[in-house]
């Protein structure tokens, strides 16, 4: 088809997607907007939809895989408002104890924001990258603590019309949710805080020091690639083969199984797992899409065979 015009939105060909990703990984979109709002977003996507053209949204670039080989159809990245511009904007309202949240703010803005303004309840989230929206769709969360604790609803475009959906119907799980696989667009979402108990600030600034140290600037990683495991959810004879002191608030690091498993030093290609963490894969020059997958499924293998437990990845594949 001929490139397709949306109005409002400047259309581009081509645009390689690896250096809007934090893993720099991934070929050309057949066509490439921006959109700065969830208005924006709801209208360049509706104006898709009309003439059948399939879609992807990229938020923060985070927790995803792309193919080398590019994205057929439309890809629409989110670009962020700054910080300044949260309030002023409109991107963030506040009402009381409530936020009403664009999806395009970055998660350590919001962070800031809410510590900042004596709110409580997402300071642990402190240092996780990508924006509120991508933060939904994949219940980030760390240190015991999802963003899911603090939704109240969630607006979507469901590829008719923008709507909210309720906590339940998001259906939160451990790094999951019915919004996931669901193709809809995230456009706002309702937050509920409290009032801090303890010292936020100081909270925040700790985990972000720790986060500092378990991923040093510059590097080309995804995030963590692999989901932790439930430990309630493991058969006895499986538990008794893992080190208690090694499950934290309630889930088995998947750091500790792969290091465990014979996972350090492992690498396909330009992939390679860091010598600092075991969930953390590193892009360590021309890594490519199966190179990031045959090194996935390797891992896999090897702590299948260890303990009989099998990793599902944190990040999504886009192809």
């Amino acid at each position: 088809m001929s490139k397709p015009k949306f109005s409002g939105f400047e259309v581009r060909e081509g645009v390689e997607l690896g250096p809007y990703t934090t893993f720099g990984i991934g070929g050309p979109a057949e066509y490439f907007v921006e959109a700065g709002s969830s208005q924006e977003l709801l209208s360049v996507v509706s104006q898709a939809k009309a003439i059948a053209l399939k879609t992807v949204v990229l938020s923060g670039g985070s927790n995803v895989v792309i193919s080398d080989k590019g994205v057929s159809g439309l890809v629409v990245k989110i670009l962020s408002p700054k910080r300044e511009e949260l309030a002023v904007r409109g991107f963030v309202k506040q009402r009381g104890l409530s936020l009403d949240c664009d999806g395009s703010v970055l998660l350590l803005d919001l962070v800031n924001f809410c510590v900042d303004g004596g709110l409580a309840g997402v300071e642990s989230l402190a240092g996780i990258p990508g924006t509120l929206a991508g933060a939904l769709v994949g219940n980030a969360g760390a240190y015991g603590h999802s963003i899911s604790e603090v939704v109240k609803r969630v607006q979507i475009y469901d590829g008719e019309k923008s709507r909210w959906m309720s906590k339940k119907d998001c259906a939160f799980s451990y790094r999951d949710s019915s919004l996931k696989n669901s193709g809809f667009c995230i456009l706002r979402a309702e937050l509920a805080l409290q009032n801090p108990s303890t010292d936020i600030g100081k909270i925040r600034d700790d985990i972000i020091a720790t986060r500092n140290k378990k991923y040093p600037k510059g590097l080309k990683c995804p995030g963590s690639f692999f989901k932790n495991i439930v430990a309630k959810s493991l058969k006895k004879e499986v538990l008794e083969k893992i080190d208690p002191a090694k499950i934290i608030e309630g889930k088995v690091p998947a750091g500790y199984l792969l290091q465990e498993a014979g996972g350090q030093g492992q690498f396909v290609g330009g992939v390679a797992v860091s010598d600092f963490h075991c969930n953390v894969l590193l892009n360590n020059g021309g890594a490519t899409f199966d190179d990031v997958v045959s090194l996935s499924q390797k891992l896999k293998a090897l702590v299948k065979e260890k303990f009989g437990i099998d990793l599902d990845e944190e990040v999504r594949y886009i192809a």
